[in-house]
């Protein structure tokens, strides 16, 4: 809970009480490699943190699976439109073992404006991160696409295969794996 805790320490909006408030929504949770989380209707009013693992964040657009998101930690917004010009994510897949806490907004007491605020910050840092995914597929070359990548997901290139990787950059699994030669 550390980390979690961590983390809400850093809003701008958070306190003692927000933060106490916020870890009585809190429950540990656990998720298998290659399990599937539905994101819509049941889980439209939870909210995750990630401590541990990877999860990659889908959508289905015209019968293909998307990759809207790939994290390894931090916030995770179940039903979360990443563009304007795209369908919802349908689904969360975890790409490895992944550990943390699963966040019951339904319960949640929203009359203490700090944790309506924190929560405020959360889904904003959310739509931030899915404002950077779309400045990546809007790079015009896919080598300029797959080397933006690399700045925040390095850490992500031997983990998860690159079929998850050329459809989080919106290329096909054979020209990447071209360009990850010339790189």
């Amino acid at each position: 809970m550390k980390t979690l805790i961590e983390k809400l320490s850093s809003f701008k909006n958070s306190t003692p009480k927000s933060i106490r408030l916020f870890e009585e929504l809190c429950l540990p949770v656990s998720f298998k490699k290659n399990e599937v989380l539905p994101t819509f209707p049941n889980h439209i009013d939870k909210l995750y943190y990630i401590k541990t693992g990877i999860v990659q964040g889908i959508f289905i657009n015209e019968l293909e699976e998307m990759t809207a998101y790939l994290t390894t930690d931090g916030f995770v917004i179940p039903y979360y439109v990443f563009s304007k010009q795209v369908s919802p994510i349908k689904y969360i897949r975890f790409l490895a073992d992944t550990d943390g806490w699963v966040i019951n907004l339904a319960q949640a007491c929203l009359n203490d404006p700090p944790l309506s605020l924190i929560l405020l910050e959360i889904y904003e840092e959310c739509i931030s991160a899915g404002y950077e995914r779309e400045k990546i597929i809007r790079i015009k070359n896919a080598n300029d696409r797959y080397i933006y990548f690399l700045k925040d997901h390095k850490h992500l290139i031997n983990k998860i295969s690159n079929k998850i990787i050329a459809s989080f950059l919106n290329i096909h699994p054979k020209h990447l794996s071209e360009i990850k030669k010339r790189n």
